[in-house]
């Protein structure tokens, strides 16, 4: 049965809040947290009953700790895997991407840039150039991501 409202304490609605920070959404954040919907709206919108930003931010810190570690321990049995032949890099790419991801969401950073140029048409010379600064990219990633399994897996 799930607790009333008042039954929280300042420290349980720091945790809940740090999810939500992280997530921005309330039915994510009641999934994984236990606490309802409607409570943890109340919480982020309502100033007298939020706990201190400090509070909040170092639970997002703890997040972010863990997070770190998280993938830090994933990546390197992904590069485990790789060394006996069992994964691949796409895999330790995916891995990476995606605690990056969350990293950075929980820093309150961008998870991915998106560039719009409206009303202009690249020349022929333009695109091939775009298409060589994405293929450099991939391939200087690729080399850094082999360079990381090898030194975790030594």
């Amino acid at each position: 049965m799930p607790r009333k409202y008042g039954d929280y304490t300042m420290e349980d609605r720091a945790n809940v809040l740090a999810v939500y920070e992280t997530c921005k959404n309330y039915s994510e954040t009641s999934r994984i947290t236990g606490v309802p919907t409607n409570t943890i709206r109340a919480w982020h919108v309502e100033d007298c009953k939020t706990p201190p930003a400090e509070l909040v931010e170092q639970r997002k810190q703890d997040l972010k700790t863990m997070l770190v570690n998280l993938v830090n321990l994933a990546g390197a049995a992904t590069a485990e895997k790789i060394a006996n032949g069992e994964g691949s890099v796409r895999e330790l790419v995916g891995v990476i991407h995606i605690g990056v991801e969350k990293i950075n969401l929980l820093d309150g950073g961008p998870t991915s840039r998106v560039e719009h140029t409206v009303g202009q048409k690249l020349t022929p010379e333009q695109r091939e150039k775009v298409k060589m600064d994405i293929v450099k990219k991939h391939v200087g990633e690729e080399e850094r991501i082999k360079a990381i399994v090898d030194v975790s897996v030594s």
